[in-house]
């Protein structure tokens, strides 16, 4: 099962790990990480929700511990000390994958079948997401300080994440509801130019299907489903024609 978290105050900062391993109750420990495309910064986070003081883990620091094993562009760290640098510092993940394998695989750092990636990754945003790496059991992405990702093959930890972190949403469902919002833009904003004999080119469509659904769509209680949300849709698509169609199209 796949999840997304995004817009929760749960999360005070996107993403905090210490938060994220408590909610695992510290299962992370049962694997070996593959760190890709990290962009992290310590010590600058802060949080009025949160003094840092997490009482289930057994790690308890003075904020300082090394994180010197995280600066190269492809790391691999045991859970365990993955754990201490997490705990042991006010650290952000701002953008990240961190992809979990069973302590008893073992993979090529210097050729790896695939190389996990965040920043430009549309995969995360199709109906079925999966684990980039073939071999991995567990993946966390880590998207610009905005939203993160968990995709597992182990429903006990999607059950314990989702458990702590309420406004967790099922990631397929919702890439689903979401496309469907963005295909019927499309189709909508295609007809209405069609029968103003207009063209235009898939590129600049696309780019106006997705700036009306991120300003109109994105986020709200629409269901394109039924009568009600296509004529708010529909409201929205011609509007935005109206206003755009002398500067852009």
């Amino acid at each position: 099962m796949n999840t997304i978290l995004t817009n929760s105050r749960q999360m005070p900062f996107y993403t905090d790990l210490r938060l994220v391993f408590e909610a695992l109750e510290d299962r992370q420990e049962e694997y070996n990480w593959l760190i890709t495309d990290l962009v992290y910064s310590v010590g600058r986070v802060r949080s009025s929700q949160h003094d840092f003081r997490y009482r289930r883990s057994k790690y308890i620091y003075k904020n300082d511990y090394p994180t010197a094993a995280l600066d190269s562009e492809v790391v691999w760290i045991s859970g365990e000390e993955l754990s201490k640098i997490v705990y042991g510092n006010a650290i952000q993940f701002i953008w990240g994958v961190l992809s979990g394998f069973k302590k008893s695989t073992k993979i090529d750092l210097n050729d790896l079948e695939a190389i996990p990636y965040a920043d430009g990754n549309s995969e995360f945003w199709i109906d079925e997401p999966q684990i980039q790496h073939p071999q991995a059991d567990v993946e966390i992405v880590c998207w610009d300080s905005t939203l993160m990702l968990l995709l597992s093959k182990d429903d006990d930890l999607t059950n314990k994440f989702r458990g702590t972190f309420t406004d967790a949403r099922d990631l397929a469902s919702e890439n689903k509801r979401q496309n469907k919002q963005i295909n019927y833009i499309r189709e909508q904003m295609l007809t209405i130019l069609w029968e103003a004999n207009k063209e235009v080119t898939e590129e600049t469509l696309i780019k106006h299907v997705y700036k009306l659904w991120h300003s109109k769509v994105k986020g709200k209680d629409i269901d394109i489903e039924n009568t009600k949300g296509q004529d708010k849709v529909n409201e929205a698509i011609r509007r935005y024609i109206l206003m755009a169609r002398h500067l852009c199209f």
